[in-house]
C-alpha cells in the first residue's frame, strides 16, 4: 500500500472512530420546558426555562442569534435583554423581554421571561405562552441544524470515500492489465528476462495491497453508512 493511500485509509479510520464515540448533543424526541422565575437587575421575572446539549458558546452563539429575530439584543454578563420585540408580527413597544444561557455539565440553562411590572395584566396573558414558544422554537431549530449538520458531514466524508474507492478499483484494473502485458512481454523478450521477473513481482505485491487498501475502505464505508442511517433516524424523531 502507498504511503499516500495509508495516510488517508488513517484518517478516515479516525474520523469514523471520532463519530462512533460523539456524545455531543443528541436531540431529544420532544421539547419540554419548565415555568421558572429568574431575577434580572434585582427583579423577580416570569418565564419558561429548558436544559439542552452540546457545547456551551456553540449553544450561547445561537441562542444570541435567534434572539436578534426578535429585536434589539443587549447582553450583560449572561443576562440578555431584547428590547421593542416583535412576536407573531406584534410589535411590543417600551417592552422589553429576557433571557438567560448558563453553562452546564452534562447540559446548559436556557431561560426566557418577562418582567411583569413592566407589562399590562391584559398583555401578560398573551406573552407568557408566547415566551415558552420563543423557546421551543430556538431548541428545534438548534437539534434540527445539529442533526443536518452531521448528516452534510457525513455525507461528504461518505463522497470522499467513494470517491477513493473508485480510484483505488481503477488503479486495480491498470494494474492487472499491465501486469497481463507484462506477461505477454515476456514470452517475446527473453532478453530482459531477468528485468522482467523483478517488475512482475513488483506488480503482483502491488496488485495485492491495492486489494487490502479496498477491504479496508470497504469496511470504512460500511460504518460511515451505519452511521448516515443513525444521524436520518435521529432527525426523522425530531418533532
Amino acid at each position: 500500500m502507498n504511503q499516500k493511500l495509508k495516510f488517508v485509509l488513517v484518517g478516515l479510520w479516525i474520523s469514523v472512530h471520532a463519530w462512533a464515540q460523539e456524545t455531543a448533543a443528541v436531540a431529544p424526541t420532544t421539547i419540554a420546558t419548565m415555568q421558572a422565575a429568574e431575577k434580572i437587575r434585582d427583579e423577580v421575572c416570569s418565564g419558561y426555562s429548558i436544559k439542552i446539549a452540546g457545547e456551551f458558546n456553540e449553544v450561547h452563539d445561537a441562542f444570541i442569534k435567534n434572539l436578534k429575530t426578535y429585536g434589539k439584543v443587549k447582553e450583560d454578563r449572561r443576562r440578555i435583554s431584547v428590547s421593542n420585540p416583535s412576536i407573531n408580527g406584534t410589535m411590543h413597544q417600551e417592552k422589553s423581554m429576557y433571557a438567560l444561557a448558563k453553562k452546564g455539565a452534562p447540559e446548559n440553562y436556557l431561560w426566557v421571561g418577562i418582567n411583569m411590572q413592566e407589562w399590562e395584566q391584559a398583555s401578560i396573558d398573551l406573552i407568557n405562552p408566547q415566551m415558552e414558544q420563543v423557546l421551543k422554537n430556538f431548541v428545534l431549530a438548534y437539534y434540527r441544524g445539529r442533526a443536518q449538520k452531521k448528516i452534510d458531514e457525513t455525507q461528504k466524508a461518505w463522497n470522499s470515500i467513494e470517491k477513493l474507492q473508485s480510484k483505488t478499483v481503477k488503479q486495480s484494473s491498470d494494474l492487472s492489465r499491465r501486469l497481463e502485458n507484462n506477461v505477454k512481454e515476456k514470452a517475446h523478450l527473453q532478453q530482459a528476462i531477468v528485468d522482467n521477473d523483478n517488475e512482475n513481482v513488483s506488480l503482483k505485491a502491488r496488485l495485492v495491497s491495492n486489494k487490502k487498501a479496498q477491504d479496508s475502505i470497504a469496511k470504512v464505508l460500511e460504518q460511515v453508512k451505519k452511521k448516515m442511517a443513525v444521524h436520518q433516524e435521529e432527525l426523522r424523531k425530531i418533532n
